[in-house]
């Protein structure tokens, strides 16, 4: 209850009052954000993919209800045992939607996707993902390159204000160009010490102690919790505009979910 309070208190600062309650009205009663005929328009009936998850988000009752309106999900996670995931096997074993056909299950990183064919999807969608992904700019040049033209991806990222990154400087996207023109790799632990220092655990529900932290970071490249980058609605604008995507929306929602979505421009 404590973080739920010192959550509400930092975003009221941030976003004011207003958009605060409405966030809240649109999770309690409203449940999606997005009226149904603008997601339809996004996702309905069409075949895309998911990189990470499953996600809450993505469900029926979650602010962006993908599942349940499209006609075929594939996913794709870094490892068949991760830290959100305990046993997923490669194949036909995505159950995003009981009443409808399983997706295809990928075990790739997240930045090469070379077993998936160039525009395969109608949609790309990501929860929480591309934060754990050390090179973001190569991820998402492989996340375009396998949808079609003209097609959707939706990421939803932590808002560093409202999340235990809160005091981690900004990330720049002329950080992120450096990370793609290095070829940096999943390996990289540059961000790990500025993670250990400024991480606010009174934010992080999973963790006791910074020893724990440590821990749990140090062996990242198998466990994926360390977040490389930090986001921002001006951080998120600027790498979709450096990558020519077409944003059609962007919003912050209670309690810290930073939501893009944007159409591919054909080539």
């Amino acid at each position: 209850m404590i973080r739920i309070i010192r959550r509400s208190i930092i975003f009221i600062q941030r976003f004011g009052w207003s958009h605060f309650i409405s966030s809240l009205w649109k999770q309690l009663y409203v449940k999606s954000f997005y009226s149904r005929k603008t997601l339809y328009s996004w996702f309905g009936d069409k075949t895309g993919i998911e990189i990470g998850g499953p996600s809450k988000i993505f469900e029926k009752t979650g602010m962006l209800p993908v599942y349940c309106i499209a006609s075929a999900i594939d996913n794709c996670n870094f490892n068949s045992f991760t830290p959100w995931n305990k046993h997923l096997l490669p194949g036909p074993s995505f159950n995003f939607n009981r009443d409808k056909p399983s997706g295809h299950q990928y075990i790739l990183d997240a930045s090469d996707l070379r077993d998936i064919p160039s525009e395969k999807y109608d949609f790309l969608i990501s929860s929480h993902c591309l934060e754990h992904v050390a090179n973001p700019i190569r991820a998402l040049k492989e996340w375009l390159r396998i949808i079609k033209p003209q097609g959707m991806i939706a990421l939803v990222l932590p808002h560093k204000a409202l999340t235990f990154d809160r005091k981690r400087p900004d990330t720049k996207l002329e950080h992120l160009i450096g990370d793609f023109e290095r070829d940096v790799s999943e390996s990289d632990l540059t961000h790990l010490e500025e993670t250990l220092n400024l991480h606010d655990l009174c934010l992080d529900p999973g963790l006791t102690s910074p020893l724990q932290l440590k821990e749990r970071c140090s062996n990242n490249l198998e466990t994926r919790y360390l977040h490389h980058h930090v986001f921002t609605e001006e951080l998120s604008k600027a790498l979709f505009e450096h990558l020519n995507i077409h944003i059609l929306h962007i919003a912050v929602f209670f309690p810290y979910h930073l939501v893009i979505v944007g159409k591919k421009r054909p080539s």
